[in-house]
């Protein structure tokens, strides 16, 4: 299992992207993770509960059952 990524990766690729807000999701096989950057505090919010949405819609039961058994997180290409 993948360790924890860094909010300094989040971080790096807003400062080298220009962007004020990040949303990092990454899947090791295992299990899904997810960082979130925000330049301030209202945009470290912000990307805060946009990371809370992105994790509720890849991880809700209905949203998995609708999957094709291939598209599903984890299933081998």
């Amino acid at each position: 299992m993948a360790k924890r990524v860094p909010i300094s990766a989040a971080k790096a690729l807003a400062d080298a992207q220009g962007l004020r807000q990040v949303v990092v999701l990454g899947f090791d096989g295992e299990r899904i993770h997810v960082v979130s950057y925000g330049v301030t505090k209202a945009d470290c919010a912000h990307a805060a509960k946009s990371a809370t949405w992105a994790m509720s819609a890849l991880t809700s039961p209905t949203a998995i059952a609708d999957l094709p058994d291939e598209d599903r997180l984890g299933a081998d290409a």
